[in-house]
């Protein structure tokens, strides 16, 4: 009996699970069928938006279309417009200048010939400034040339003043050093001469220790 018991058991328990299995099947296949749908509305009204973006775009390009239609046109317009009254004035302007032409050509020619003479004048005053300018300059090179020979003779001059000069100082510091040596020398033998005689004239006949009298120092007798 334990075993029948067991038996129905398992299988409730497998009956069980396949109900469970076959309702979650029929529930991922009812959250996949919403998901379809979902996603179709969603395509739905993406298409939907797109055709409404879509007749937006249309009706602004059909604006601007025409708007730059009108525009065109009223340049057009104003161009025209325009070039009538170009034509005007370029046909009152030519008359003024041709008028105005004349009356420079007058002008011109008396200025000319003003000019021109102003520039005769012009052109011999300037030759007269260059033979100017170049005598100048000859005789400024000239007169450098002779300051520029008489500078270098004096420089020549005290330099060799200037080196005789230091020549006589050092003979005369050699001269001085060795005069002063030749003293110093002189003072060193008459004070030890007078130290000589004065150990002599108090001993005349030589300490008792051995030494000799040489008449400058005692030295040891050999």
């Amino acid at each position: 009996m334990c075993i029948v018991v067991v038996v129905l058991c398992a299988l409730l328990l497998v009956v069980l699970c396949v109900l469970l299995l076959v309702a979650l099947c029929v529930l991922l296949v009812v959250l996949c069928v919403l998901l379809l749908v979902v996603c179709v509305l969603l395509l739905v009204v993406l298409c939907v938006l797109l055709l409404f973006v879509l007749c937006v775009l249309l009706l602004a390009v059909l604006c601007v279309f025409l708007l730059v239609v009108l525009c065109v046109l009223l340049l057009v317009v104003l161009c025209v417009l325009l070039l009538v009254v170009l034509c005007v004035l370029l046909v009152v302007l030519c008359v003024l200048l041709l008028v105005v032409l004349c009356v420079l050509l007058l002008v011109v020619l008396c200025v000319l010939l003003v000019v021109l003479c102003v520039l005769l004048l012009v052109v011999l005053y300037v030759l007269l400034l260059v033979v100017l300018c170049v005598l100048l300059l000859v005789v400024l090179c000239v007169m450098l040339l002779v300051v520029l020979r008489v500078m270098l003779l004096v420089v020549l001059r005290v330099l060799l003043l200037v080196v005789l000069r230091v020549l006589l100082l050092v003979v005369l510091c050699v001269l001085l050093s060795s005069y002063v040596y030749l003293l110093y020398y002189v003072c060193i033998a008459v004070f030890t001469l007078d130290a000589g005689l004065l150990a002599r004239s108090q001993y005349p006949e030589g300490p008792a220790t051995g030494h000799l009298d040489t008449g400058f120092s005692w030295f040891p007798c050999a």
